[in-house]
């Protein structure tokens, strides 16, 4: 075993727990719901953030990487042995189990509660369970993850939304052409995985004459290499995701919202988050996958960084964190000028 860095050495032991929670998730060894990334300093309350779509916390290492070493950092994770349907089924459910596992960990004082994509949610129902037990001092924080199940501002019917539609599709092109292989195997296996997703969702609608969200997973993930329990795992949280209605929140929320929207849907997260709360939302330059890893990741770290401190502060009042505007789009990058980059997909 590698012997970690003293503890006044905070971007060594950073760097050791990420390593770790690395090689852990290759290995299959991930066992507990908590996975520290980052000890940070002690005047500063740490930042709990539940995974993605994958349930894996070491998705999130370059999101605590570009926060920094003095900010503290724990990933909330779906263990291993965890990672099947049955516990998946159920936003409330792994919210409560995840909830109990971080009161453990802190039961007193400040939280600052976040998630990222599907995490959003499920973070959302974490915090509503806290503040149902007397926990009110929490900072609740979202990074572009939108509430299926509430009304947005502009509907599907309305003309105005496949207007947005056409008119994000210069940015969504531009940002894809970066990201992603565009080379003609590359291409022709996308289509593949999303005919064959839609395909299965059909098939699944009709033999159970009810919606299917869960097969669409196939369509934006590689799941062909996934264990059958680990793939019914994401299927059933992207179901349990489609089925979440949530309830009005009254505590603070900051909502990321990334400017270049998905090719064929508005995902509309600010005003979805405005139907329940009364949030912050801060718009972030760049995709759902591209705003927490850099360079697109590194504006949305400052800002999550100076709302976090000012969290921190013995005088902050948790319903004024920072209340000022804080405009990050900016326009879409060149195709031409672009580097190539080969991020991981988690929808919401």
């Amino acid at each position: 075993m590698i012997e970690a860095p003293p503890r006044t050495d905070l971007t060594g032991r950073m760097q050791h727990l990420i390593r770790t929670a690395v090689w852990k998730e290759a290995l299959g060894k991930t066992s507990s719901v908590l996975l520290p990334l980052s000890e940070g300093r002690e005047d500063r309350v740490p930042f709990y953030c539940v995974h993605a779509l994958s349930g894996a916390g070491a998705v999130l290492t370059t999101l605590a990487e570009m926060l920094g070493p003095e900010q503290p950092f724990v990933a909330i994770q779906a263990p291993v042995s965890d990672r099947h349907a049955g516990f998946a089924g159920s936003i409330e459910a792994m919210a409560r189990h995840y909830a109990e596992a971080l009161v453990q960990a802190r039961p007193a004082g400040k939280l600052a509660l976040g998630g990222w994509s599907v995490g959003g949610v499920i973070a959302l129902e974490m915090a509503q369970y806290l503040r149902a037990r007397g926990r009110h001092d929490i900072l609740l924080v979202n990074i572009d993850c939108e509430l299926v199940n509430v009304a947005a501002a502009v509907s599907r019917r309305s003309p105005l939304y496949y207007w947005k539609v056409a008119a994000n599709f210069p940015k969504w092109l531009a940002y894809d052409l970066r990201d992603h292989d565009w080379s003609l195997r590359s291409v022709i296996k996308r289509f593949r995985n999303k005919f064959q997703a839609l395909a299965r969702m059909a098939r699944k609608r009709i033999a159970e004459r009810r919606p299917a969200h869960g097969y669409a997973v196939d369509g934006f993930m590689d799941t062909s290499r996934f264990s059958a329990d680990y793939r019914a795992f994401v299927r059933a949280l992207y179901d349990a995701f489609y089925r979440y209605v949530p309830a009005p929140y009254a505590g603070p929320v900051v909502v990321f919202e990334a400017s270049v929207q998905p090719v064929a849907h508005l995902r509309q997260v600010g005003a979805t988050w405005r139907r329940i709360a009364d949030p912050e939302i801060i718009p972030v330059t760049g995709t759902h996958e591209s705003i927490i890893k850099a360079p697109d990741g590194i504006a949305l770290a400052a800002e999550l960084r100076r709302r976090l401190a000012a969290f921190a502060a013995p005088s902050a009042a948790t319903a004024d964190v920072s209340r000022r505007p804080s405009p990050l789009a900016a326009p879409a990058p060149s195709p031409q000028a672009a580097p190539a980059l080969t991020p991981t997909p988690q929808p919401a």
